[in-house]
């Protein structure tokens, strides 16, 4: 049953991206990030989308990727160990210091209006696993 709940999302996660012509950075960031909020911001209408920086295609979300970064794939696949962990445990002071630096870390976008649709359509269907397991 998981397995075909899976291929449906990755059906339909894979048919959004398929129809866009996102910047390979921002997929990639958007594929890392497991957190997503986006705003609707007036004043960015001279400036082109960042997600398929495409001209005539003017911003009018600011899109803030948040979270520590992680593999999802593990997630997908039922393989945890494909989830980058470190060999050694950290101190609790670098464990404290990578966190802090993690957490203030945020990527950040401007959209037009078609992307800012798909890309929270697609952040919510590819980081559903963690939020299941989390």
């Amino acid at each position: 049953a998981m397995k075909k709940i899976c291929d449906m999302v990755c059906s339909r996660k894979n048919s959004l991206v398929s129809s866009c012509a996102w910047d390979d950075e921002f997929k990639k960031n958007l594929e890392r990030r497991p957190f997503m909020n986006t705003w609707s911001e007036a004043n960015f209408n001279l400036i082109d989308c960042q997600a398929c920086l495409r001209s005539g295609h003017p911003a009018t979300w600011k899109c803030s990727l948040e979270g520590k970064k992680y593999n999802a794939q593990g997630y997908w696949t039922g393989n945890l160990l494909d989830i980058p962990m470190s060999s050694e445990a950290p101190s609790e002071e670098e464990e404290e210091e990578e966190e802090e630096e993690e957490e203030e870390r945020r990527d950040e976008y401007l959209l037009g209006r078609f992307c800012r649709e798909r890309t929270s359509l697609y952040h919510r269907l590819h980081h559903l696993p963690v939020h299941f397991f989390h």
